[in-house]
């Protein structure tokens, strides 16, 4: 009896293939890097958004992004104001997380916005205490690496890696810290007015898109419809090439 070489290996590549896809589905929840393009609006099983004492700001989710806006403007009172969108999960180990934002509107005196953990954040901000228009690192309520700029867009990004934490904007460095911390942690993105005596609070108004988050692990997180792929999915590509120059060879 002959048996065709080319027959079984490509039984072989059907089979395994089909294996590979299972086991890069199973527990998604421990994917190392997720995605949120917001084309769908606020993945609301991950995330919620909520104000801090104003009233009037909004979220808007129906541009293919997140768009924070207020309509208010006068005095504010002593204490922080403005719209956050805060995870529901934490991530775990070494992580990178990162987010573009886009000023719809030049930031008023006193404004920002920011990428931030529970007790850090990487701001853009217009302070006339500090200069006006900057970029800094608030921790643990001090100002670091302040960096002036007249930027309308960039991409946040906080990069853990052991007990370090580097804050960027694109590229370019704003603050290290060493020692950090290597707990799990949740983090959030807003948009803030700052309570600041005689400070006058401006109409609120950015867009946040393209969300990504790479970590050991994801604690308490929920997929949904509003992550595109796990890319866990893309352990599949090394098995099927080596599939192919396996049945190639066979041939």
């Amino acid at each position: 009896m002959k048996i065709s070489m080319k027959s079984n290996n490509q039984s072989m590549y059907f089979l395994l293939s089909i294996v590979v896809c299972m086991l890069a589905l199973v527990n998604p929840a421990q994917a190392s890097n997720w995605y949120w393009d917001f084309s769908n609006g606020l993945d609301h099983n991950n995330f919620t958004f909520s104000s801090d004492r104003l009233s009037d700001i909004f979220l808007d989710e129906s541009g293919g992004n997140l768009r924070i806006y207020s309509n208010v403007f006068g005095v504010i009172p002593s204490s922080v104001q403005g719209g956050n969108i805060s995870s529901q999960f934490k991530v775990n180990g070494d992580f990178e997380i990162s987010i573009d934002y886009s000023l719809n509107k030049a930031l008023d005196s006193g404004t920002q916005v920011q990428l931030g953990l529970s007790n850090l954040a990487l701001v853009r901000s217009n302070e006339p205490g500090v200069g006006g228009n900057n970029y800094h690192v608030w921790y643990p309520n001090v100002i670091k690496g302040l960096t002036s700029t007249s930027d309308t867009t960039g991409t946040f990004r906080l990069v853990r890696i052991g007990s370090n934490l580097a804050s960027y904007v694109n590229s370019s460095l704003i603050y290290n810290y060493i020692d950090y911390g290597s707990g799990d942690m949740g983090f959030g993105f807003n948009v803030q007015a700052n309570g600041f005596s005689g400070w006058n609070g401006g109409r609120l108004n950015a867009t946040y898109d393209n969300l990504r988050v790479t970590a050991n692990a994801l604690v308490d997180f929920t997929p949904s419809n509003s992550v595109p792929a796990p890319p866990t999915i893309f352990l599949i590509a090394p098995f099927l090439t080596f599939l192919r120059s396996k049945r190639g060879k066979a041939q």
